[in-house]
């Protein structure tokens, strides 16, 4: 049984790199989000996609929707990926699908345009980027 599931994420970070946030919204009302206290905007977006993939049901047709033109053309093997830790996830996220036998369709979305889904997924992320960054102040605190 093919399921089809619908999926936006977002990534963000407190300076380019810096602490960050992910998130990311199964339709219509699932949302997880997480973070790293050092790492990119991009790296973000990505990690929100690897972790969607990785709950989205098996053989499941996935429309992504993102504001990341850059990550769209990552996925879709249109730019070339020389940072090694950006073609790692990239190749983890390629691997799942094909693991999974997802059909993933990729769509971009424009960010801060008053898509409301897109607008969730980049507070969540925003959010927990700023959490990360607090917390990195505490600990440097005499």
């Amino acid at each position: 049984m093919c399921v089809e599931t619908g999926l936006k994420t977002d990534g963000a970070c407190k300076g380019n790199p810096g602490p960050g946030g992910w998130a990311y919204l199964i339709l219509p009302d699932t949302i997880k989000r997480g973070g790293s206290a050092q790492t990119t905007n991009n790296q973000m977006e990505l990690c929100a996609i690897l972790e969607a993939i990785q709950t989205v049901p098996a053989n499941s047709n996935v429309e992504l929707y993102t504001d990341s033109k850059l990550c769209i053309d990552w996925l879709a093997r249109r730019w070339k990926r020389n940072i090694p830790a950006i073609d790692k996830m990239v190749r983890e996220i390629m691997t799942l699908v094909e693991q999974r036998n997802i059909s993933l369709s990729l769509h971009k979305v424009k960010g801060h345009d008053g898509d409301e889904n897109n607008t969730i997924v980049d507070a969540a992320a925003s959010q927990t980027a700023t959490e990360w960054q607090r917390r990195q102040r505490q600990s440097t605190r005499p």
